[in-house]
């Protein structure tokens, strides 16, 4: 009899415990979009591809640290790597051998803008289609209330148990498809900082 209820009373505790930890879809992505807010203190790491009908696709590895950025690109119509800070912007071909080095244009976002995981719940409903053991698998569906027409109909997500950080975010505006993968926090100064001598023989072209 001792053993059948220390059983249930086992039973009973880890019962409470899954319910205890039993998280709803906008708690996922609560705690993913609060690991997200680290991103500007320690810098992070994204791989994005954009590919477009006809056109092809192109993939670009991100880095990111305050101001400053680095973007591998690869694509249809060859491969660059971009650095920029927060007046300057150096372009690498390497298919010339050559880096171009012109002020930087300000734009209305910078490159690897997170906005698309934080804005998540504000017009979306955030439902559940399952989990693995490292992943919860989400679909975002628009609301009928949210009046952007440049917003997705639907976006895919899924974010790991581990880290709380997304691992995939799909979603298709028009004629575009944009996948991110493989978000990590940390990345260092020298990362993102583009040095000539990593690159001898290079020929540097300032357009300042």
């Amino acid at each position: 009899m001792k053993i059948k209820h220390l059983l249930f009373t086992l039973a009973a505790v880890l019962m409470s415990s899954a319910a205890l930890y039993a998280q709803t879809p906008e708690e996922v992505v609560a705690k993913m979009q609060e690991q997200l807010l680290c991103a500007d203190a320690e810098g992070y790491a994204m791989d994005m591809t954009m590919k477009m009908a006809i056109v092809g696709s192109a993939t670009t590895h991100i880095l990111v640290r305050g101001e400053k950025t680095k973007i591998q690109i690869a694509g249809n119509s060859g491969s660059e790597i971009d650095w920029t800070d927060a007046t300057t912007k150096w372009a690498y071909d390497p298919a010339k051998a050559e880096v171009t080095v012109s002020a930087k244009h300000v734009e209305g976002k910078k490159d690897g803008d997170l906005a698309p995981f934080m804005n998540l719940t504000e017009g979306y409903k955030v439902i559940s289609k399952g989990e693995t053991a490292d992943e919860w698998i989400f679909v975002c569906k628009k609301l009928s209330t949210n009046k952007d027409k440049d917003a997705a109909k639907k976006i895919d997500l899924k974010v790991s148990k581990k880290t709380c950080l997304p691992t995939f975010l799909q979603m298709k505006k028009s004629i575009v498809t944009m996948t991110i993968e493989n978000v990590a926090l940390g990345v260092t100064e020298d990362e993102v900082t583009f040095r000539p001598e990593d690159y001898p023989g290079v020929k540097i072209v300032d357009n300042r």
